[in-house]
C-alpha cells in the first residue's frame, strides 16, 4: 500500500474488526484489543483511500463521453438537481464495500495472525468472527504451512502470492490463492490479504494438462510426457549414481489386423496391449504410446542389466497372448530395443537413438524379441535446434536481424540444456545469459527508436518490459516444467514479437532510409 495516504483522515469511515475483542474488559488486554482494532480500521481506511484515488485518476484520464458519435448529448433527460457524481467511490463507500463484501475476501494480518476478516473471507473459510486471532499458517494445509511461513517473512519486503491447499474450520480443504501486500499503521506492520477460491480453475487446468499429455486412444502418457519423464530420470540417475533404461517398442502384426478386420479392431488391439504392457511396469516406470504401433518405456533406478531384461521379456510374453476380435483370436508380437544410461548415452536424445537402433536389430533378428544397444554406442545423434532461423524471419534491418539471430542462438542453447537435463546451475547460467542479451537487444532497438523518432516507441518499449517480465516469471522452476510447454513458450516469446512489433518498427525505419 502506498505510504502517501498515511496521513489522510476520514472520520466517516466505519470502525471494523471489533467483534473479536468484545469480551475483553480491562487492563492490557483491552488496550491491545483497541490497538489491533485501530490498526485494522486504519488499514481498511488506507486501502479504501488508495482505491478511491485510483478511481479518481481513472475518471480524470478517461472521462465519460458527453455526446454520442452523431454529436447528440448523452445527458439529455438527466434531472438538473442530480450531482455530477451522485454516489462517489470515495473512501467511505469503498471501506463499507470491503468490510461487508460477500464477493471479495479480504483480511488483515499482524504478526502472522488475523486482526480483521470481512464477510467474504469468513465465508470462504467457513468461519465466523472468531477467525480473528487465528494464525494465517493455520488456514493452509499442513504440507503448505512451511511455505506460507516463508511467504509471510518475504511479504515484509515485497508483495507475494501463495498458491496451494487451504483448510476450512470444518476440516475440508480447497485450492486457494492468497495475495499478500505490506503496509504500516502506527508503526506496526500489517499485511493485507486478498483470497480467491481457485478449486474449479485448478480442476480445469488438470483436465487440460491431462489432454495435453495423454494419448487419447490408450490413456497412456504421450510423447511429450515421456520425454519429460526421461529428462527427470536422467537428472535423478546423475544425482543418485544409479542407472536407467529406455525401451523403444514396435508391435509386430498390427497392420495385418487393420487390413483384415479394420482400423476399429486395430484400436481395440492397441488398447488391450497397452493394458497388458502397463501390468508389466514397476511403480515408478512409465509406459507411453508415441503414435501408431510405437511405444516407449522409461525405467528409472535400474542397477542391473538383468532388471531391464526381465521387464522386456514380460512385454514380449504378454504381447504373444491371443486377443479376441469378432470371436476370432489374433496373435501379435512386440520387438523391443533397450538402451542403458550411461553406457549407451548420457542424454535423452542419445538414449532414444540407441534404443531405436537396438529395436532395428531386434526386428532384423526375427521379431518378437528384445535386443540391447551396441556397446559402446557409435551413433551420431541428430537433434534439430528449437528455432531454425531463416531469411523469412529477417525484418530487413541489418542490426536488428543480426541481434535476432544471436538471441535465437541463446534460446536454442538454453533449450538444449533443458533437453539434456543439465544440472540446475548450468541451466540457470544459460537463462541468465539469454536474459542479459535480451536486455541488450531491447536497449539497442530503443536507441534506434529515439534516434529516428519512431511514433509508436512508447508502446514498443512497454512490450519490451512485458517480455522481460515474462522471462523473469518463466525462470522460476523452468528446469522442472514440461519440455514441450517450455519450448512452445520460448518460440512464442521470441518469434511473435519479431513477426508483429519488430516488423512494424522495421517498416518505419526503412521509410527513413535505415537498412
Amino acid at each position: 500500500m502506498s505510504q502517501a495516504y498515511g496521513d489522510q483522515a476520514n472520520t466517516d469511515v466505519p470502525t471494523v474488526a471489533t467483534s473479536s475483542f468484545q469480551n475483553i474488559q480491562v487492563g492490557k488486554a483491552a488496550d491491545a484489543a483497541r490497538k489491533d482494532t485501530r490498526i485494522a480500521d486504519g488499514a481498511v481506511r488506507r486501502l479504501a483511500l488508495v482505491i478511491s484515488d485510483l478511481v479518481d485518476r481513472a475518471a480524470s484520464a478517461y472521462p465519460l463521453p458527453q455526446t454520442d458519435h452523431e454529436g447528440a448529448s448523452l445527458t439529455v433527460g438527466v434531472a438538473a438537481d442530480v450531482p455530477a457524481r451522485a454516489d462517489p467511490l470515495n473512501a467511505v463507500t469503498i471501506s463499507r464495500m470491503l468490510t461487508g463484501s460477500r464477493a471479495i475476501p479480504v483480511a488483515l494480518v499482524r504478526d502472522g495472525r488475523l486482526v480483521f476478516a470481512n464477510v467474504a473471507f469468513m465465508a470462504l473459510f467457513g468461519a465466523g468472527t472468531g477467525i480473528t486471532g487465528t494464525a494465517l499458517t493455520d488456514l493452509v494445509a499442513p504440507q503448505n504451512q512451511a511455505a506460507m511461513g516463508k511467504l509471510l517473512s518475504d511479504a515484509a519486503e515485497t508483495p507475494v502470492t501463495f498458491q496451494g491447499r487451504a483448510m476450512r474450520l470444518d476440516g475440508s480443504s480447497f485450492d486457494v490463492e492468497l495475495h499478500l501486500a505490506r503496509d504500516t499503521i502506527d508503526g506496526v506492520t500489517i499485511l493485507c490479504v486478498f483470497a480467491a477460491d481457485v478449486t474449479w480453475r485448478r480442476m480445469f487446468e488438470r483436465h487440460l494438462n491431462a489432454l495435453a499429455f495423454t494419448d487419447a486412444l490408450t490413456g497412456l502418457p504421450n510423447r511429450a510426457r515421456i520425454l519429460d519423464r526421461l529428462r527427470d530420470a536422467i537428472v535423478d540417475a546423475r544425482g543418485s549414481n544409479s542407472g536407467l533404461a529406455v525401451f523403444m517398442a514396435d508391435l509386430d502384426g498390427l497392420k495385418h489386423v487393420n487390413d483384415m478386420y479394420g482400423h476399429p479392431a486395430g484400436d481395440v488391439v492397441l488398447q488391450v496391449l497397452a493394458q497388458r504392457f502397463q501390468g508389466c511396469m514397476r511403480e515408478h516406470d512409465m509406459l507411453a504410446r508415441l503414435g501408431g504401433d510405437e511405444f516407449c518405456v522409461v525405467l528409472p533406478r535400474i542397477r542391473k542389466r538383468s532388471q531391464a531384461e526381465t521387464i522386456a521379456a514380460r512385454l514380449v510374453e504378454v504381447a504373444r497372448q491371443p486377443i479376441s476380435i469378432n470371436d476370432r483370436d489374433v496373435c501379435l508380437g512386440v520387438s523391443v530395443g533397450i538402451a542403458l544410461f550411461p553406457a549407451h548415452g548420457s542424454t535423452g536424445d542419445a538414449l532414444i537413438a540407441a534404443a531405436d537402433a537396438a529395436l532395428y536389430e531386434a526386428k532384423k533378428g526375427g521379431r518378437g524379441r528384445f535386443a540391447f544397444a551396441s556397446l559402446p554406442s557409435h551413433l551420431s545423434v541428430i537433434s534439430l535446434p528449437l528455432i531454425i532461423w531463416t531469411v523469412a524471419n529477417d525484418v530487413g534491418i541489418e542490426m536488428m536481424d543480426k541481434q535476432h539471430r544471436q538471441l535465437a542462438n541463446y534460446v536454442n542453447d538454453f533449450a538444449s540444456s533443458l533437453r539434456r537435463g543439465d544440472d540446475p546451475a548450468a541451466i540457470s547460467d544459460k537463462l541468465a545469459a539469454m536474459f542479459s542479451y535480451a536486455q541488450y537487444h531491447f536497449e539497442s532497438e530503443e536507441r534506434l527508436m529515439v534516434t529516428h523518432e519512431y511514433a509508436d516507441a512508447a508502446a514498443h518499449v512497454q512490450m519490451h518490459e512485458h517480455l522481460l517480465d515474462d522471462l523473469r516469471s518463466f525462470s522460476v522452476g523452468c528446469d522442472t516444467r514440461s519440455l514441450s510447454l517450455t519450448t512452445r513458450f520460448l518460440q512464442e516469446w521470441l518469434l511473435r514479437h519479431i513477426d508483429t512489433a519488430d516488423r512494424k518498427l522495421a517498416a518505419a525505419l526503412k521509410v527513413r532510409g535505415v537498412s
